[in-house]
């Protein structure tokens, strides 16, 4: 049951990654304040696809050094070190999100009343998940309501 929801912007190729269970860590160079293990992420994936395109719940959140956190997650980040640099450059300390239970979805932008993509983060409340659901089924049986 969602409890707790946020939607991150994602570019396509790294939604892929996440729904074909390849990229199971997602990076962050700002953790926001009301996330936490067991919060439940829509990805909203930009340009061409520009949709909500699948949800999964956080399992575990990483605070670390750039250069450390790169140890912990090479493997589950679905980039390249070069990517990963550039991604973090200037930044000290990065977060990985752990992925679990990924679901697909589809809800385009066009379905969704008043939806502005964020640049980065935005947090929903119920209501606004009551009415995504509304547009997505599978979105249905994960309310706690």
């Amino acid at each position: 049951m969602i409890s707790n929801a946020i939607i991150f912007s994602i570019q396509p190729k790294f939604a892929e990654l996440i729904l074909n269970g390849s990229k199971t860590v997602e990076l962050r160079r700002v953790l926001p304040k009301r996330i936490s293990i067991d919060t439940f992420v829509l990805l909203y994936v930009s340009a061409p696809v520009k949709q909500i395109s699948c949800g999964f719940w956080i399992d575990d959140i990483v605070q670390a050094p750039v250069n450390e956190l790169w140890i912990q997650v090479s493997e589950k980040a679905g980039i390249s070190q070069n990517e990963y640099d550039k991604y973090f450059e200037g930044s000290e300390r990065g977060f990985g999100l752990f992925v679990k239970d990924v679901i697909s979805l589809k809800i385009t932008r066009e379905n969704i009343i008043s939806f502005t993509p964020p640049q980065s983060f935005c947090y929903l409340s119920m209501c606004e998940l009551q009415n995504l659901s509304e547009k997505e089924p599978r979105l249905t049986r994960l309310l706690d309501v």
